[in-house]
């Protein structure tokens, strides 16, 4: 089994009058589609005199085409024509992409896309109509539909305390102000990291690859937060105080390092100048996925 439904820009999937579901039953059967799975990649390299071959530098993964090969049903010629009629609408040209969701018999993703409609639909054959849809992703990895968090929070006389959770992707140690989360994503997640209460220069480290981020020359009140969002391109540091959100970017240390969860486990430890202080530390993050 394996359906897509796309979610048009401002809509939602508890709508479905809005979307545009394709699955292997009418109006809009789903007979062939590709690009779900791994994705290519080319390698940044450069050459240097007296070496052979190439220094690799990175990797840079392109954006993902989601090509299907769709049939318009309707029970008379012109059910089929109105069907044709309100796919083009849904699937019409938005400044922002819609949401793509993708389910088969073990997994249900998404992924941010723009679709394009070919200008004329090919064959026609009583009241089917076949066409090509394409679904143009700008970043080229899969999203888990639900976010998951860890939550930390300190109690005087025992230390970091952790909440029980079902989960199993999250375990917790027990060791003052380490957390364990086993992420089952396939490629690396950036995270949303709150601090909330009181923290001095608070600085939170994934020992799993050895990076901190430090945010220094801050001192938070009881009532006080901090955000961290770690995603390359779009990474940022808010501060909440006296019930304003201010930029406090500036206050990030320059040995930071904005790291991501990396497949498998992943050890988390917080600190600040005084750990006797009462923070509260939240984890939020997505899994993503190279294919599916």
């Amino acid at each position: 089994m394996q359906e897509l439904i796309y979610v048009p820009p401002g809509g939602s999937i508890v709508d479905l009058s809005r979307c545009a579901e394709f699955k292997f039953q009418e109006p809009y059967l789903l007979s062939e589609i590709s690009g779900i799975s791994g994705m290519d990649y080319s390698m940044v390299t450069s050459e240097a005199a007296g070496i052979d071959g190439v220094i690799v530098h990175g990797l840079h993964v392109p954006s993902r085409e989601i090509p299907c090969t769709v049939y318009v049903k309707g029970d008379t010629r012109q059910k089929m024509y109105q069907n044709r009629f309100d796919l083009i609408s849904k699937l019409a040209p938005r400044q922002e992409p819609g949401e793509l969701r993708y389910r088969n018999d073990y997994i249900s993703v998404k992924i941010k896309a723009y679709p394009t409609l070919p200008a004329n639909f090919t064959e026609r054959i009583n009241s089917y109509n076949k066409c090509s849809v394409t679904f143009n992703a700008p970043e080229p990895y899969w999203e888990a539909l639900e976010n998951e968090n860890v939550g930390i929070a300190y109690q005087e006389n025992i230390g970091f305390k952790f909440p029980l959770c079902f989960n199993p992707s999250i375990t917790f140690g027990m060791q003052n102000n380490t957390a364990e989360i086993l992420y089952q994503g396939s490629v690396p997640a950036p995270v949303r990291i709150t601090i909330s209460g009181e923290a001095p220069s608070p600085q939170i480290t994934n020992e799993t690859t050895g990076e901190t981020i430090y945010v220094e020359n801050l001192s938070l009140e009881a009532d006080e937060s901090v955000t961290i969002w770690t995603k390359k391109g779009e990474k940022s540091v808010k501060l909440r105080r006296d019930s304003e959100i201010t930029d406090a970017f500036h206050l990030v240390g320059v040995r930071s390092k904005f790291w991501a969860l990396q497949p498998g486990k992943n050890v988390i430890t917080y600190k600040s100048a005084d750990d006797s202080k009462h923070a509260r530390v939240n984890i939020e993050w997505t899994n993503l996925y190279a294919g599916v």
